[in-house]
């Protein structure tokens, strides 16, 4: 709930728009060929928590979510253990995952310097807002709220989504108290949040060419007398609007989304560990992923039915980190320099390094509505990728009169075979411990991040229209920090 009911709960799609008679006698005066007067609806609105007997509650939560895990554990060998697991994992829901919908208590006024496309004005930069603008209505104006506008909705039936997790591995103990893992991991996730468009251009007017489609355009883009007019400080508050808008299912709102429980998603993995266990001094750990990661959580159209399966943007192929410890070996109790004189050992004894390092592969790339002048494979390079030519650009239509528009979209919205540049990142402290009396300590901390002052590269420019196509123009991350601390315990 939201203390005050100052959300949007759902959307109504049955209900008659207050504006409905009007709207439905203007569009009969001059209907589109396509869209005869009688088939032409202005239905739904948003409703509200709280309001007109609806509950507070922005939707309805499960009681009955049951997630059982288990656990085994098997030692065939002295030295070797087997684990296997499972477990089943929801997905909250609330205040810390998800905000209240405002809409109707916040507003934004749209400038509107002309409704007769520029024939005349209205607005002037003295006066943008001649009409003025209105104080947010809250949810007084019911299924009027946002006409004109883009808005989005809780589903009251929505339901948690949930993660199968499942592991095998296997440890074993080497010599010099080194420790070796191998474990295979995986993850199923359903039921995943996938943002649709409920209020979309019909696909069957949009063009089915792979190349671009003028004639199409042209007729999606062509406008007509607006039957809503005036929605002043909407979308579409001019004297006329576009085919396109019309021919939505809501043509009284520009855009209507909810998350719908559609989504899904998989990953594998082979993780490797070694660990060498704290003893003379010193301790490391390596580990190593290879790993896949798949989703289905958003529409590559906004009247497909289901999600598109695509490599996830959170896939990262390989990765390695590791961190170690080392304590230097000299001062009292150390190998070297045990008996040396106290102001000696105050100087060199006490010193401890330490390390961390992670190293991993880019994300794949996401290059939008693009034309392929060949196969998708011939995207990436085979060898010679260099900061002015991270892939092959002249697989791609870069004339900027020919890019699609008005289509249905088939090509990948992510290739996992073309890559942003991976992340190196280097993190280095040295620490000195001073003893100064038996109840007295001092450390001293001095943290090198990024100590390698590696630059780690940006995403290439995806613009096939840019002249920097194809190009890293930018860096992502900090340079080398130097922090240096002081610490007193006593």
């Amino acid at each position: 709930t939201e203390r005050y009911n100052r959300s949007v709960r759902a959307f109504d799609f049955n209900a008659t728009s207050p504006i409905a008679a009007q709207a439905i006698a203007a569009y009969a005066k001059n209907p589109l060929p396509e869209l005869p007067a009688a088939q032409f609806k202005v239905n739904g609105g948003l409703t509200f928590a709280g309001a007109n007997g609806l509950p507070r509650e922005l939707w309805s939560t499960s009681k009955a979510n049951f997630a059982p895990r288990v656990g085994l554990a098997w030692s065939p060998f002295r030295n070797m253990v087997v684990r296997a697991g499972y477990g089943f994992f929801y997905v909250p829901l609330g205040a810390d995952r998800t905000d209240a919908i405002q809409t109707g208590y916040t507003l934004v006024t749209s400038l509107t310097p002309s409704i007769d496309n520029g024939q005349t004005y209205a607005a002037s930069l003295s006066n943008p807002f001649p009409n003025g603008w209105p104080a947010p209505p809250g949810n007084s104006q019911g299924l009027s709220t946002f006409l004109g506008r883009n808005v989005s909705y809780f589903k009251t039936d929505t339901v948690n989504a949930y993660m199968q997790r499942w592991s095998f591995s296997i440890q074993h103990q080497l010599p010099k108290l080194v420790l070796i893992d191998i474990t295979y991991l995986g993850n199923r996730g359903t039921r995943l949040a996938a943002n649709k468009q409920l209020d979309p251009i019909p696909n069957s007017v949009l063009s089915k060419s792979l190349v671009r489609d003028q004639a199409t355009i042209n007729f999606l883009s062509a406008t007509f007398s607006n039957p809503f007019f005036p929605l002043p400080g909407s979308n579409i508050a001019g004297t006329t609007v576009a085919r396109s808008q019309l021919l939505r299912p809501y043509p009284q709102f520009t855009s209507i989304t909810a998350n719908e429980p559609q989504g899904y998603s998989w990953y594998h993995s082979l993780q490797v560990t070694a660990q060498r266990r704290f003893r003379q001094g010193y301790t490391f750990q390596g580990n190593y992923t290879y790993s896949k990661m798949m989703e289905a959580t958003g529409f590559l159209n906004g009247s497909d039915a289901t999600p598109e399966k695509v490599i996830s943007d959170l896939d990262r192929t390989h990765r390695l980190s590791l961190s170690g410890i080392y304590e230097l070996p000299f001062g009292k109790g150390r190998q070297y320099l045990t008996s040396a004189h106290p102001v000696l050992q105050q100087v060199v004894g006490g010193w401890q390094v330490q390390m961390t390092a992670q190293m991993n592969g880019g994300a794949p790339l996401n290059f939008g509505n693009v034309q392929l002048l060949s196969d998708i494979t011939t995207v990436p390079l085979s060898s010679g990728q260099t900061l002015d030519q991270w892939f092959n650009t002249s697989a791609f239509n870069r004339d900027s009169t020919q890019q699609l528009a008005s289509n249905v979209r088939i090509v990948s919205s992510r290739f996992a075979g073309v890559r942003a540049p991976g992340v190196q990142i280097w993190d280095i402290s040295g620490v000195k411990n001073f003893s100064i009396r038996e109840k007295w300590r001092v450390q001293f901390r001095a943290e090198l991040l990024n100590a390698m002052s590696h630059s780690n590269l940006n995403s290439p420019n995806v613009d096939p229209t840019s002249t920097l196509f194809g190009r890293v123009t930018s860096t992502v991350g900090f340079p080398r920090f130097l922090h240096l601390g002081l610490k007193i315990t006593y």
